[in-house]
Formats: structure tokens, sequence, C-alpha cells
């Protein structure tokens, strides 16, 4: 395994975390490559309480996380974050504040995160 392909939507369905077949991808809020472990902060969130696994098999993994949930686990930086890659929300924008895209986004709003593996 490489490593994994991140990113976090806005839910513009509206569909609750109990309506997994209801969730589209929404506005991209930011994207990164992360490290081998870079899904282990998501699985403890799941752990906790303040996700869920929407399940998957790696092309894709899709989650459910609570936004201030999301904010608090990458406040001190992206865990696992490959040292080549920088977040960013579009392609052509690296260096992004993750924070300044969810800044917008109500704490217990449900954002849905998509894992790629890049094997």
């Amino acid at each position: 395994m490489l490593g994994w392909d991140i990113s976090v939507y806005r839910n513009d369905s509206g569909a609750g975390t109990d309506e997994v077949g209801e969730w589209i991808e929404g506005n991209r809020l930011a994207s990164w490559r992360g490290e081998v472990e870079a899904l282990r902060w998501i699985d403890e969130l799941v752990v906790q309480g303040a996700g869920t696994n929407l399940g998957g098999d790696g092309y894709p993994y899709r989650y459910a996380v609570r936004a201030g949930r999301l904010l608090d686990a990458i406040a001190n930086g992206l865990p696992y974050l490959k040292a080549s890659q920088s977040p960013s929300t579009t392609p052509e924008s690296p260096l992004i504040d993750i924070t300044a895209h969810t800044r917008d986004c109500q704490p217990d709003e449900w954002l849905l995160i998509i894992a790629w593996d890049l094997s």
C-alpha cells in the first residue's frame, strides 16, 4: 500500500448518516494524500461516536464525521500527511487552510470523507 487519497465534502443531499444510499459528493472542502496510517484518526472518531463508517473496500472507503470533531482532530495539522503533499481544495490550489473551508459548516453538520487506496 502506498497511502490514501482523502477528500472531505459537504453532504449536499441533506441525508443523515442512516440514509447511506442518499449521500452524494457535494462541495469538496479539501483533499490531500496521506501515509499508510492516514485513516487511523478517522477510525478513532468512529470509535468515539463522532463519526460513522459508511463502508467500502478502499476503492473507496466512505465516512461521515461531524464538522466540529473533524476540526478538533486536525487542529495541529493533518494527521499522517505525506511529506511531499500539501492539502488543497482543488488540484490548482495547493497550500490551503482546511479550517477556512469548513468555517461555514455547523459543528454538528455531517461531512463526507472519501478515502481511496493508492495501491
